[in-house]
This record gives C-alpha cells, sequence and structure tokens, in this order.
C-alpha cells in the first residue's frame, strides 16, 4: 500500500551497492567465501562477509523550494574467519580476515577502487575496525574464529 510514495533515503541503494560489491569480490560458482545480505544465520562456512546494519542520519543542507538534505549513511560489514587448530592458530584466522576486508576496503579507495560505489554515494570510506574473537568454549574446542566489525561511511545529497 505504498500509493507511489518514495523514501528519500539513498539506505537501501547503499546496502545493495555494498552487497553487490561483496558478490562481485567473491562470486557464489568460484568462491569459498560466503556473502550474506544481513545475518548468515545457520550457514556456517569458514568465510562469511555479511553485510548487516545501516543507519542513515539526514541534516538540511539548504533552504528553499528543493529542501536538499545531507546523508550520512552507515553500514556494517562483518567479517568472520575460523581455522581448525588450538590457541597457537589465533593469527592465522585474523590474517584472513584482515585480507578479506582489505578487498572491500581497497573496491572504495579514490586511488584503487571506486568510492561512490557506482555513482551510488559521494564517497564511501571504511571509518572504523574492531576485532573480537570467539569466546565460546565448544567453538574454541574446533578451532578459533576471528570476527572484524567494519564499518563504512557515505555521503549523499538527498532531494525530495
Amino acid at each position: 500500500m505504498s500509493g507511489g510514495l518514495t523514501l528519500t533515503t539513498a539506505i537501501a541503494a547503499y546496502k545493495d551497492a555494498l552487497y553487490s560489491l561483496c558478490q562481485t569480490l567473491w562470486p557464489v560458482a568460484s568462491s569459498t567465501v560466503l556473502v550474506s545480505y544481513g545475518n548468515p544465520g545457520m550457514n556456517q562456512p569458514p568465510d562469511i562477509v555479511a553485510i548487516m546494519d545501516v543507519t542513515s542520519d539526514q541534516v538540511i543542507a539548504t533552504l528553499g523550494n528543493l529542501r536538499q538534505r545531507e546523508e550520512t549513511l552507515t553500514c556494517k560489514i562483518i567479517v568472520s574467519c575460523f581455522r581448525a587448530g588450538n590457541a597457537d592458530n589465533d593469527k592465522v584466522p585474523f590474517d584472513a580476515a584482515v585480507a578479506l576486508l582489505a578487498m572491500i576496503e581497497n573496491s572504495v579507495r579514490p586511488t584503487t577502487g571506486d568510492t561512490t560505489l557506482g555513482g551510488t554515494v559521494r564517497e564511501c570510506f571504511m571509518t572504523t575496525v574492531v576485532s573480537t574473537a570467539a569466546a565460546d568454549p565448544q567453538l574454541l574446542a574446533m578451532g578459533r574464529t576471528v570476527e572484524l566489525e567494519a564499518t563504512f561511511t557515505a555521503h549523499v545529497r538527498v532531494t525530495s
């Protein structure tokens, strides 16, 4: 029952563009990396890239009839890597997760990629990264998991 109304935010296009970028980096048919639009659920291959929560914040950019706003978008991308082994093996999944995240980050750098995500946003950059290791005793008995939670921040001008 949308009645022809449109949403004046780039939030959906932004998440779609990041998902598409990751699908291009790791095509389903030839990759061991699962690219997930949201939580991958119970499907737990060793390497996962999950395009997770997206937020939008808008402020008035201009006064007048166009009602332009400046939108700041953030998207959390979680890179999770599991490797069998014991505590001596912690560095292996960490290095694997860093390598996967570097592929995404390089794809939005101005010098090596497309910071506009194909024209979806004015610019997109990785702004934070947090590393966590698995603490579940059952999982630790099987191996080591490292997750990198990266925030990518983008800006776009919105008109209504």
